[in-house]
């Protein structure tokens, strides 16, 4: 499952799918509102690739 992290101010999630490791910079500042927009983009991640791993 993606994980959000605090990046220079920023938001971004980090993963890794098929051994490979992911970025995605939100661009978003670190606010607990954008910490839930965060997490539903995780969401949105971790279920797009359980759905490929079927």
């Amino acid at each position: 499952m993606p994980k959000t992290e605090n990046f220079k101010g920023n938001l971004r999630l980090r993963w890794s799918y098929r051994g490979t490791r992911h970025c995605l910079i939100l661009g978003l500042a670190d606010s607990a509102r954008n910490r839930v927009i965060a997490q539903m983009k995780a969401d949105e991640i971790e279920t797009s690739t359980r759905l490929n791993r079927q």
